[in-house]
């Protein structure tokens, strides 16, 4: 009997690249929540590049994660 594998196969990772990444930070004050947005550009001006770089590498592996998986057209997503 042949075997399973035990996830379903995906395809390569499409190319790509993050082009855009916006934060949206609530803060909690005495007035009630204020929320502050926080753009790449803004991250790459006031943070180390090597935490940006790391961030940027993290969510571009997610992005091609969850394009592989996205069902065949005409399949419903699920979840």
């Amino acid at each position: 009997m042949p075997k399973r594998p035990s996830e379903p196969q995906v395809p390569p990772a499409t190319p790509g690249r993050i082009t855009r990444i916006s934060v949206t930070y609530t803060v909690n004050t005495g007035t009630g929540p204020r929320h502050t947005f926080h753009s790449l550009e803004a991250m790459r001006q006031h943070a180390r590049p090597e935490r940006v770089d790391e961030l940027v590498e993290d969510l571009t592996l997610i992005c091609q994660d969850l394009l592989a998986r996205r069902p065949q057209s005409g399949m419903p997503e699920a979840g």
